[in-house]
């Protein structure tokens, strides 16, 4: 009998380059205590199998300890240049300063883009930790993600 719960769209492990985890961890302990937030531009969206190419910090329009908001500016900035590049955008990053990195319900519910990777970094433990999400129909599915 197959599955009601909605599938993850793409791959069940990713990869990223060590020096984009490098970025967005100094990004995220940066802007901390607030949460930080970034965008992943790449060869096509994550879930149809794109690259990551780079890693673009944006500003938290929310300026929220607990929730972030891409500033309206620095999406279409990366966008603009996405489209003359060409590709799409591979990932959508923010923090955790205080807490675990699993996308929170507010998180899970502002999700809107089902072939974008979602990533979030925590700083609750001392030690920085970075793990991947697919975030599809209100659920989210960890994806391994291999730092090379």
């Amino acid at each position: 009998m197959p599955s009601l719960e909605p599938q993850p769209l793409g791959p069940q492990a990713v990869g990223l380059p060590r020096k984009i985890a490098e970025q967005i961890v100094a990004h995220a302990q940066a802007e901390s205590p607030q949460e930080a937030c970034g965008l992943i531009p790449g060869t096509a969206a994550a879930a149809k199998g794109g690259q990551p190419k780079r890693y673009e910090p944006c500003r938290n329009a929310a300026a929220s300890r607990t929730r972030y908001e891409v500033s309206v500016e620095d999406y279409l900035r990366v966008q603009t240049a996405i489209d003359a590049d060409g590709g799409d955008i591979w990932g959508i990053v923010h923090s955790h300063p205080a807490t675990a990195a699993v996308p929170s319900g507010l998180d899970v519910l502002m999700a809107a883009h089902p072939d974008t990777l979602y990533l979030v970094v925590s700083l609750a433990a001392g030690e920085p930790e970075l793990r991947a999400w697919w975030i599809v129909d209100g659920v989210r599915r960890e994806v391994a993600l291999e730092i090379a």
